[in-house]
């Protein structure tokens, strides 16, 4: 009975060290900011995006581990390969690739126009309109705009951050402001309660932009652990799991609007 008790007990040993093998035998790092409600050291999971990049990653058998830190510090550790594999998220251009493979998109920035309640507007406005009325337009230093903004000689204001951008069309500093959709949704109800309404978002959005993860080309095995989270990202979409985390998080009506953006998919 003891030697039974021995083989038992050292089978459950060794069965338990594998299973803390197992999950630890593909780690990937990367770094992150704080984002909400997209992604954030204090989100509940880390906010949808850190939750669907885990479970794309759980799917190829390889387990998330995330550092938060201020945006010039995650790119640049991201950059080494030393540390971290890479970041998240990141929008495409041409200098990121040249160092960083770029994942499959994964949601996008809904970026787009609000206006205060008390600006007046046609129901045939555009850009060439807000020129000519010579309308102003809060912007974030540093920030890359839609081609649509770029391109349109309004007068730019520029602002630190998105949230005193949300403070200056509060103040009717500035008649308009470019804001990603959800960020701006976000900070209204947590900084501005109860003045939900004197923001009003125009639709359509001036633009999807795609979200990605980045893994640098220093990384160690750079390219396995690119082709595995496309991978896993590919099995969350068609097995319903992707689905599942944005409603959890409260993005239900970017599902709903996904005919707007499905096409920026591979197939």
């Amino acid at each position: 009975m003891t030697n039974l008790r021995q083989l038992i007990l050292g089978l459950l040993f060794f069965l338990l060290s594998g299973v803390t093998f197992a999950a630890d035998k593909n780690p990937v790092a990367l770094t992150s900011i704080h984002y909400p409600p997209y992604f954030g050291e204090k989100m509940p999971l880390g906010g949808v995006m850190t939750d669907l990049i885990r479970a794309a990653f759980k799917q190829s058998d390889f387990e998330l581990n995330v550092s938060f830190l201020p945006f010039s510090n995650a790119i640049a550790k991201a950059k080494e390969g030393k540390e971290h594999d890479g970041m998240f998220t990141l929008w495409y251009n041409s200098e990121r690739s040249q160092w960083a493979y770029f994942s499959d998109p994964i949601l996008p920035n809904v970026v787009g126009l609000f206006k205060h309640r008390d600006t007046e507007l046609p129901a045939y406005w555009n850009m060439k309109y807000l020129k000519a009325s010579s309308k102003t337009l809060g912007v974030v230093k540093g920030y890359e705009n839609p081609d649509e903004i770029n391109e349109s000689g309004l007068v730019k204001v520029p602002a630190k951050s998105d949230l005193y951008n949300l403070k200056a069309l509060f103040d009717k500093e500035v008649d308009f402001i470019v804001i990603d959709k959800m960020v701006a949704d976000y900070l209204i109800h947590h900084y501005f309660p109860g003045q939900e309404d004197i923001f009003v978002w125009l639709d359509p959005p001036l633009e999807y932009r795609m979200q990605y993860i980045v893994i640098t080309k220093n990384a160690p095995n750079a390219e396995q652990k690119m082709s595995a989270f496309n991978h896993g990202l590919k099995q969350i979409r068609s097995n319903g799991t992707y689905d599942k985390i944005m409603q959890k998080h409260g993005f239900d009506w970017l599902i709903e609007d996904q005919n707007n953006w499905l096409h920026y998919l591979p197939n």
